[in-house]
């Protein structure tokens, strides 16, 4: 966790991408509602634009866990729209230089799997957990 990666947008520009700081909880979110699948798996991404020319579009929902069983979980998994709180990543456009980061909050049942990266359903890149 936490090594930045570069990928190549839809657009033809490039990104370097990270994932840190991630964290299992089975404990309620504030809103009371406890995880379906087992766990809260909570991250940060950080996403700067290297070379866009008109912008690297970050989509949250290009973010997945899969895990150790070769289960796949999205942000729309068990309660995971429900904890995302209010530092979740949203849907951005990141100009040439600029960063953002923000949190995402996926419900799965697994202690150990993979951060996957898929723009558009095809995963590039992967981080262990």
């Amino acid at each position: 966790m936490g090594v930045a990666i570069r990928t190549e947008g839809s657009g033809g520009g490039t990104a370097s991408i990270s994932v840190s700081g991630l964290s299992l909880s089975a404990a309620p979110d504030p809103k009371g509602l406890a995880p379906l699948n087992g766990y809260f798996a909570s991250f940060t991404a950080t996403v700067t634009d290297v070379s866009s020319p008109q912008g690297f579009v970050v989509d949250p929902s290009d973010f997945y866990l899969e895990g150790s069983d070769g289960t796949r979980y999205t942000l729309t998994s068990g309660n995971s729209a429900s904890a995302a709180g209010s530092h979740a990543l949203g849907h951005v456009s990141v100009e040439p230089g600029q960063s953002i980061s923000g949190t995402l909050v996926i419900d799965e049942s697994s202690a150990h799997g993979w951060v996957v990266y898929a723009p558009q359903g095809h995963p590039t890149d992967t981080w262990w957990f």
